[in-house]
């Protein structure tokens, strides 16, 4: 089951939707990779020069089917997530990927939705970032840090 864990100031917390698969899992999962860089382009020929500080692991994702009673626990991430807190990524996909440490990308607030008013359930969509990946382009494996979910 897919879920999002975390701990604050009232302890340890996990949201999930609750549903049986295949309804348990995060929908439009995509991987957003990036790096971390200062770009400028030379006034006389405009190459672009680039000075990389190192890979961006990011991804935006959905839980949907969230029932009406979480709403609680929702308002406690969001919070969480603002605060600029860390929440444990666990996608239940293929491979049973987990990423411990994922934060909020700046520019990119939580989203809330009501998204079936007769269920009364929610949809939450993120856009997270994974700092506990490797911070050094090239170290490990290709996708060493990248957030994946790949579902068969």
């Amino acid at each position: 089951m897919a879920s999002l864990t975390w701990t604050d100031a009232a302890g340890t917390a996990t949201l999930t939707n609750g549903k049986p698969a295949p309804a348990d899992r995060f929908a439009g999962w995509t991987p957003r990779p990036g790096l971390e860089a200062d770009r400028a382009h030379a006034l006389g020929d405009g190459v672009l020069h680039v000075f990389a500080f190192g890979p961006r692991y990011d991804a935006t994702f959905r839980l949907e089917h969230i029932p009406n009673t979480a709403q609680p626990l929702l308002a406690r991430l969001v919070r969480h997530l603002l605060g600029g807190g860390v929440v444990s990524v666990a996608t239940d996909d293929a491979d049973g990927r987990t990423y411990p440490a994922c934060q909020l990308v700046d520019g990119e607030p939580p989203q809330l939705e009501l998204a079936d008013r007769a269920l009364l359930e929610w949809t939450l969509t993120l856009t997270v970032r994974n700092v506990a990946a490797p911070a050094v382009a090239g170290v490990g494996a290709d996708d060493a840090g990248e957030l994946l979910c790949i579902y068969p």
